[in-house]
């Protein structure tokens, strides 16, 4: 398998999803491109870092954190993007996810939807998530 080129994936020149979020030294942001038929989300993150206790407390990305929690979500059936590239070099990580195009939102679905049976089964069905 090829390794990623990820100082040339973090020189890309790709719009903003929004403003860049800058702290401690670093930043995080997200670009939005279209490749082929696909749609994808590109997070890069320079120096975006937190102390994982499983890395003996050192500072390590927190894209590798993001990551971490979107395979648990996925063991436990809970829909999250498809992950289609992950790497780190140095202070550098970037996340490449298959676009959410048929993504609707819990809080518009409960706007748009009146029925109170509805929404008491989605607050179950939550319930029952968060429980496991």
């Amino acid at each position: 398998m090829n390794e990623l080129n990820v100082p040339h994936i973090m020189s890309l020149d790709l719009d903003w999803v929004e403003p860049i979020n800058e702290r401690r030294g670093g930043w995080s942001g997200v670009s939005v491109f279209e490749w082929g038929t696909a749609r994808y989300y590109l997070k890069r993150q320079k120096n975006h870092t937190y102390r994982d206790w499983r890395a003996g407390f050192r500072r390590v990305p927190t894209l590798r954190r993001e990551v971490r929690n979107m395979h648990r979500l996925a063991r436990i059936g809970i829909r999250s993007p498809e992950i289609i590239a992950y790497g780190e070099h140095g202070g550098d990580s970037i996340l490449m996810t298959l676009a959410l195009d048929d993504y609707y939102d819990l809080d518009t679905f409960l706007a748009e939807s009146p029925d109170t049976d509805i929404r008491q089964q989605v607050f179950e069905a939550l319930g029952g998530i968060i429980l496991r």
